[in-house]
């Protein structure tokens, strides 16, 4: 069963929510935290996919997105920063309190793995999936990949005098984004180390869960590097990281979804299936490629 419905943050904004009930649920929980320019809609045969497996799913869009754009004024700010301590904090709280202490599985899709540990709620996670996220850092980018920013930051601050939303397609993402959500990336970027200059890290500090990572080979936003980065963050889980060819996939060329697309349901989605049915005790904390 579907059922959509609107949950409240803590700074009294709202943001659209969808539910995947199972017939018969398993007990465990599953949160898709998406990415800055994927709709939640676009999650959807994922999720339809594990309620068949008993799984209870939650997908939401950030405010100022998706089926939450129309509930916050476009005056308001949404930030990034409201997006994971408002937002994804308000989504996890809502699991916890209908969960009767079941399992939280958090899985987020780029920036939604980036900005877990600035939600307070983030304690209350049990198995953490991080799926193309990385450090958003510009010193660990290919030199191309720091020209097209370049090229990018100075097209979206001339567009950003007189829009609220910034379209973003050009470069080889989707949908719009509120202005100060790409105006705040672009802060992060410049950073040495990323958002850990602004935010403490305490919070990705105290993740002692298992957590499994997902990336690809040739992402723009995700080099290995980057990824790297942000997994030392995670300094007392329990890390697994898969960095996949997407060509041994069957994919031409990386695509937004990857992970999330249907054809890859034999392949990474019995990836995570195993993974989330393992016994991992956080004993030995480290990095390990597969």
């Amino acid at each position: 069963m579907t059922e959509k419905t609107q949950i409240r943050t803590k700074d009294g904004k709202w943001i659209g929510i969808t539910r995947y009930i199972p017939g018969n649920p398993n007990g465990r929980n599953i949160i898709i935290a998406p990415a800055a320019h994927v709709l939640q809609v676009e999650y959807e045969p994922f999720a339809k996919h594990f309620m068949q497996y008993g799984y209870s799913i939650t997908s939401f869009d950030y405010r100022g997105t998706g089926e939450s754009a129309s509930l916050i004024s476009r005056k308001q700010k949404n930030g990034l920063l409201q997006w994971a301590a408002h937002d994804i904090d308000a989504v996890i709280r809502f699991v916890k309190q209908l969960s009767n202490n079941n399992e939280i599985i958090y899985i987020g899709h780029g920036v939604g793995g980036e900005l877990v540990g600035l939600a307070p709620a983030s304690q209350y996670i049990n198995r953490l999936v991080l799926i193309d996220s990385a450090l958003s850092c510009k010193k660990l980018w290919p030199w191309h990949i720091k020209l097209g920013l370049s090229l990018a930051k100075f097209w979206w601050q001339i567009l950003g005098w007189y829009r609220p939303y910034l379209p973003i397609h050009k470069t080889g993402l989707r949908n719009h984004l509120p202005r100060e959500v790409v105006y705040e990336w672009i802060n992060w970027c410049e950073k040495p180390n990323g958002l850990f200059d602004l935010f403490p890290d305490c919070n990705y500090r105290k993740l002692e869960v298992p957590l499994l990572a997902i990336s690809f080979d040739k992402s723009w936003y995700s080099p290995e590097k980057a990824v790297r980065e942000l997994l030392n963050y995670f300094s007392n889980s329990q890390i697994s990281w898969h960095h996949i060819d997407p060509a041994k996939l069957g994919f031409k060329k990386i695509k937004n979804l990857c992970f999330f697309e249907p054809f890859v349901e034999d392949s990474l989605w019995e990836t995570l299936k195993l993974w989330l049915n393992e016994d991992v005790r956080v004993t030995n904390q480290g990095i390990y490629p597969v």
